[in-house]
């Protein structure tokens, strides 16, 4: 087919007298017949030969703009009435490729009048070659009608979204209205939410995890290095304060290593390089200047993960006993459990889900006000891990399963749900075989271990967590919002902090667990040690009378990333102040930023530890719903 056996017909509307086609000469030297009709009923609803293209001259039309305002309603909507008439015509001719031409260079109204479903825009004036090409048009829609179905996808095969062909049109009609639903329509529709939902996974990602201004490179181990790193690994009181940074992407690495020994993941092949790209760009997805939820804080629980994982005898190459514990994972599950613990935290801005929440971000409103941050991470995890192509070599059922392995276990750390997962833990017994509930247990665990860990190494995460809580509670302070017990400074008391946290929340957790998995009962054990130590501490702190500690201010990091957080849609009650606030609230944008170099220094060291000052703080008041976000 070519264009000496096409027709071509040109529409006119209805009240359209004498129309002027100055290109109509051309039209009639490259296609066999060309004809001019009316958009009436009669006319349209004829039918047409196969090899038939219909040219709309939208310049032809009215385009005045028609306000249509919907009741009830402070706003006005315009719709283009020659959008509408190029929608109407290219439903009544659906099998047929409706060709627009106008003067108009608005590249958004070209886009309208592609989604309207017009097979192609035409932009004045008209030049031969192009007119030349317009048969290829009705060639790809007979092609595409013609089409077989496709086979059946094989079990090993994927089948992404393919955007880059069309398929037949489909009609649906509604009751006797004949509203046709074209493909083309759909399929340019859903090309650009595509599109712009690649656009808005970026804008987060560079909100939340910016990428690096430059490759990092990294320094390889030597067999020496690798081993020491390996035996600290392999103690619960490893601690991320003792290690460079540099030295805690190794540790990652030779974790992830050893999962990888396992002969369920033989043929996935990555090579070391990619590995450190990743753990390198994961890294820096972390806040350095959050006092708690940084790269230290993520490597702190994978770690943990690793050694509860050895303790169940999940790695085949490292049991310590022939014993096989009943709560058993594969391969391919311990290492989306590692992949999970090291990426839970992912872009945390160093406030929790309530803050979000209150302040009306755009993030909380995306995600519905439920689980905001753990679904922050678990995205900007695997956009990591695609970008690092980590999703390459699964079959499709073993990527589902590795997919919905991170992202249940991530969604389980948030602890406004930690009640009703003790519930379940609690009902589990030896023989519950639920890998998905088992990666839940363990991640909770791993997530909330610092209570469980040697007493010194967990009253140096206590200092830094109830730091963040204080920096939450200077900005909603600053913000005129509502500042909960647990935030506040003057009431923060760091051993009713943790007394309260142990016994209300983490000890219910871990026995629930242990009682389903003895062999981590260590845990409660040093977490029993550890409230005594804390409960000896305030009865020394009461009896001597001495001042309570309170902490530094918030890091100007913090407030400033919030800043890009809040600015894009700042609620009313954010300038307005909330109802229980008695002056106006400050936004960011008045808010002065204090130099924050020194917020810069690493915080993987206990040199950068927040400095405690002193005042005399009243008791707090009860911090049972003081919880990790």
């Amino acid at each position: 087919m070519d264009s000496a056996q096409c027709s071509l017909f040109l529409i006119t509307p209805q009240d359209t007298l004498s129309p002027v086609f100055p290109y109509i000469d051309m039209l009639r030297s490259v296609f066999k017949q060309v004809g001019v009709i009316q958009d009436d009923d009669l006319s349209l609803r004829r039918k047409y030969p196969n090899s038939t293209l219909f040219f709309l001259d939208l310049d032809l039309f009215d385009d005045d703009q028609a306000s249509i305002s919907s009741s009830g309603s402070t706003c006005t909507f315009t719709m283009d009435n020659r959008l509408t008439w190029a929608k109407r015509i290219t439903q009544s001719l659906a099998h047929h490729p409706v060709i627009v031409c106008s003067s108009e260079t608005n590249s958004s109204f070209m886009l309208d009048c592609l989604h309207a479903g017009a097979a192609d825009y035409l932009l004045k004036p008209l030049y031969l070659p192009v007119i030349q090409t317009l048969f290829l048009k009705l060639h790809r829609r007979q092609e595409t009608e013609s089409a077989p179905a496709g086979p059946t996808p094989s079990s090993n095969q994927t089948t992404p979204l393919d955007l880059s062909t069309s398929s037949p049109a489909n009609e649906l009609h509604l009751d006797d209205d004949y509203v046709f639903l074209q493909h083309d329509d759909v399929h340019h529709r859903v090309k650009n939410f595509v599109s712009k939902d690649n656009q808005l996974t970026k804008a987060m990602m560079d909100i939340y995890a910016p990428p690096l201004p430059f490759p990092a490179k990294y320094i390889p181990l030597s067999s020496r290095q690798a081993d020491e790193l390996k035996q600290k690994l392999d103690s619960w009181d490893f601690s991320p304060f003792d290690y460079h940074q540099d030295e805690l992407i190794h540790c990652v690495y030779l974790m992830f290593e050893m999962a990888m020994a396992s002969p369920d993941l033989a043929h996935i092949i990555w090579s070391q390089d990619q590995w450190y790209d990743f753990i390198i760009d994961l890294a820096n997805a972390y806040h350095d200047d959050n006092p708690y939820h940084n790269f230290a804080h993520a490597v702190d629980v994978m770690q943990c993960m690793y050694y509860l994982l050895c303790q169940l005898n999940c790695f085949p190459h490292k049991q310590k006993n022939k014993k096989r514990t009943a709560a058993r994972l594969t391969g391919k599950q311990v290492f989306s459990i590692l992949l999970s613990a090291i990426g839970h935290d992912a872009g945390h801005p160093g406030v929790n889900n309530m803050f979000l929440i209150n302040s009306r971000t755009p993030l909380a409103v995306m995600y519905n006000d439920r689980s905001v941050l753990e679904s922050l991470h678990s995205m900007t995890l695997f956009q990591l891990i695609k970008k690092h192509r980590l999703d390459q070599n699964w079959t499709p059922d073993d990527y589902q399963q590795f997919r919905q392995t991170i992202i249940s276990s991530i969604l389980a750390t948030d602890m406004a749900l930690n009640n009703d997962y003790v519930s379940k833990f609690r009902h589990a017994t030896a023989a519950t075989d639920d890998p998905m509930l088992l990666c839940s247990a363990l991640i909770k665990c791993a997530d909330i271990s610092n209570v469980t860990r040697p007493f010194a190494r967990g009253r140096q995460w206590a200092l830094l967590l109830v730091e963040e809580f204080a920096s939450q509670g200077d900005l909603e302070k600053e913000l005129g919002m509502p500042v909960q017990p647990t935030n506040d400074r003057t009431k923060i008391v760091l051993e009713d902090f943790q007394i309260s946290f142990i016994r209300f929340v983490a000890l219910d957790l871990f026995n629930a667990v242990v009682t389903w998995l003895p062999e981590l009962g260590f845990t409660v054990e040093q977490m029993k040690q550890n409230l005594q130590q804390w409960e000896f501490e305030k009865q020394q702190r009461t009896c001597q009378s001495l001042p309570t500690t309170t902490f530094a201010n918030t890091t100007a990091g913090t407030k400033r990333r919030l800043s890009y957080c809040l600015e894009a849609s700042t609620p009313p009650s954010l300038i307005n102040g909330f109802p229980t606030s008695t002056t106006p609230a400050p936004t960011f944008s008045n808010c002065h930023f204090p130099d924050d170099s020194a917020s810069k220094k690493s915080r993987f060291s206990p040199a950068s530890s927040p400095t405690p000052t002193l005042s005399t703080a009243s008791t707090a008041s009860s911090t049972s719903s003081c919880v990790l976000q």
